[in-house]
């Protein structure tokens, strides 16, 4: 799925080591959508892993058009769901 629209801020990395020894790390950002102008909806984009942080290289005003999958689980009867970027989609409009 491909989500589009404007980085507003960077929500904070996190940082831990994994129970088999690895460290990991996953930055949030804040996107305004904007698929709708009317009714534009902020988004929390999560980016898993180091290498794909600076891959992505997100900052504060600048335009994007993710790659995303958003995944729901359930922990203690409430449901959460989590939006995570792999990369940047391709901008197929030029090609003719």
């Amino acid at each position: 799925m491909i989500l589009e629209g404007k980085v507003i801020k960077c929500l904070g990395i996190k940082e831990g080591t994994s129970q088999a020894g690895r460290e990991w790390k996953l930055a949030s950002y804040l996107i305004d959508t904007t698929t709708n102008e009317q009714y534009a909806r902020q988004v929390v984009v999560e980016v898993f892993g180091e290498d794909r942080i600076k891959e992505l290289s997100l900052i504060p005003d600048e335009q994007v058009k993710l790659n995303v999958e958003a995944e729901s689980r359930e922990f203690n009867g409430r449901w959460y769901t989590s939006v995570r970027a792999w990369g940047r989609a391709e901008d197929n409009t030029d090609a003719q």
